[in-house]
């Protein structure tokens, strides 16, 4: 995915001077939330914490304003081990078609804003998702193929290298 290609555009361009892992976690904001200590080991001191939101699997299981809390949990749990670290944050994919999906990712742009945390909107780089030309980046499950997880960790590399 978008993840394994981020690291290695990293760690091609920066070696050894960062440490990269990442942590993937399947489910709602509000389940990551009750066991996040469990999953996460904040005394590592991270620096930078590129996260994406649970917003899709969040979609009609837990409300914009929850996921918002939940957001504002986990940067404050981050906050306490290490007061300098950077949360930057980017939505999940697009998908096909979507009608309330689209306002809960616009609501996390709002809300990236008006915390003022960084947020890469990598949504710019895909196809419209109400058109059919999306699907050709998805898979039947509407998770991104090879082809859009290029097209996402891309966008990704761009923020984080400068070249």
């Amino acid at each position: 995915g978008y993840a394994k290609r981020l690291k290695m555009a990293l760690e091609n361009a920066y070696g050894d001077f960062l440490n990269i892992s990442i942590e993937a976690f399947d489910g709602s904001s509000n389940s990551f939330i009750k066991n996040m200590n469990e999953e996460i080991d904040f005394n590592q001191g991270f620096d930078v914490v590129l996260f994406e939101p649970f917003t899709l699997n969040n979609n009609g299981v837990v409300t914009i304003e929850d996921e918002q809390a939940d957001i504002k949990k986990f940067h404050e749990e981050l906050m306490e081990e290490s007061d300098d670290t950077v949360v930057v944050l980017h939505p999940p994919n697009p998908i096909h078609a979507a009608t309330y999906y689209p306002q809960q990712v616009s609501a996390l742009k709002s809300f990236a804003e008006r915390e003022g945390i960084p947020y890469i909107n990598h949504w710019e780089n895909w196809p419209d998702p109400d058109t059919e030309e999306i699907n050709e980046y998805l898979d039947d499950d509407g998770s991104p193929n090879s082809d859009g997880a290029e097209l996402w960790a891309s966008a990704l590399i761009e923020y984080f290298i400068a070249k």
